[in-house]
């Protein structure tokens, strides 16, 4: 119903041809090297949930296979960020991936973002500056803290893509960010597809749709809202360990549930996205849905089969297990046919 309700009538009238780029990450083309940072607690209790967090982000990465660096305490201080990323410059691969979690607080003072660590703090212009100084083929940077919104103008960057707990630097009380996104990491319900494994894209809806249910169950506004930028990442986050070997209609209607909640979030921003963004994303969303209704119900024959053509080059290979080749293949989908009275 939700899909009928985005797509419209274009579902009654002819395919649907979802041309989803994919971006894939596979760890035969290059490594992955992970920096997790728990920033400044500031008080024993943000102390150790960001250490906490942090630790359970690396676990997540290091699951991988993944090169993972944890700095947390007086260890996370802005020189051994620097020391560490000048390191990688000089010895990263160019198809290696880089990604950088930072849990913790942050500050904007209406012209620069901080990172709130030990000693000294380091802004989002220095961070850019290390991290642009690294030839790698893809970069995700990771900023679960107050007032990360600030922080994607500076780090913007074509092969760079960045998620942060808040939408501006305006929203500066402390996140709940992080708590949901190491959660997703170590979580069987955030692996939508089944596959044994979290993904970017898998990880950041899990953490934003409940996020948006914590705040709801507690009947409080939403002072945080997550936001991402450049170009779409699948990159797996974490292996998994999945409840059953076969997946029950409850799992199936649980996932099916999820999806459409991801879909109302992502169509509630879609406003403050660029249209391709948007469109990507929500093809992703309905692919996957797609494939969830196909294992709970097998279609009848006379139901439209559509042809999804895929070329894995920007979105993920959280999407379908089949799919994970470097050349575009063709799949056959079946989607029930949609008729008006599906529409609004």
């Amino acid at each position: 119903m939700v899909a009928a309700q985005i797509l419209g009538a274009d579902l009654m009238y002819r395919p649907l041809l979802l041309s989803l780029v994919l971006m894939t990450f596979p760890h035969a083309n290059g490594a992955v090297r992970a920096l997790v940072i728990a920033g400044l607690g500031g008080e024993p209790a943000y102390e150790s949930a960001f250490e906490a967090a942090a630790s359970d982000v690396a676990a997540g990465l290091g699951s991988t296979d993944a090169e993972v660096a944890l700095l947390t305490r007086d260890d996370a201080r802005a020189d051994n960020v620097r020391r560490t990323l000048e390191d990688w410059a000089r010895t990263t691969n160019a198809d290696d991936i880089v990604l950088i979690a930072f849990i913790g607080h942050g500050s904007f003072d209406g012209e620069q973002f901080r990172f709130n660590v030990p000693g000294a703090d380091f802004n989002a212009d220095s961070l850019a500056g290390w991290l642009n100084a690294i030839d790698s083929s893809a970069q995700v940077v990771v900023i679960a803290s107050s007032a990360s919104g600030a922080a994607h103008g500076p780090l913007a960057h074509p092969s760079r893509t960045i998620l942060t707990a808040t939408r501006s630097g305006g929203e500066k009380n402390a996140t709940r960010f992080h708590q949901f996104f190491a959660a997703a990491l170590s979580s069987d319900a955030a692996d939508i597809d089944k596959d044994g494994s979290v993904t970017m894209e898998e990880a950041y809806n899990y953490t934003e749709t409940h996020l948006k249910e914590e705040f709801d169950q507690q009947g409080q506004l939403l002072t945080e809202h997550a936001k991402r930028s450049g170009p779409a990442s699948n990159l797996m986050l974490a292996r998994v360990t999945p409840d059953q070997a076969t997946v029950s209609d409850a799992a199936l209607n649980s996932r099916l549930d999820l999806l459409e909640r991801a879909i109302v979030t992502l169509t509630g921003r879609k406003h403050d996205m660029d249209s391709e963004t948007y469109f990507t994303e929500l093809k992703l969303l309905l692919l996957q849905m797609a494939e969830a209704e196909q294992q709970r119900r097998p279609f009848a024959a006379e139901e439209v089969t559509r042809v999804v053509q895929v070329s894995t080059s920007r979105l993920g290979t959280g999407l379908l297990p089949e799919l994970r080749t470097p050349a575009p293949v063709e799949v056959e989908i079946e989607l029930p046919r949609i008729g008006e009275q599906d529409l609004p």
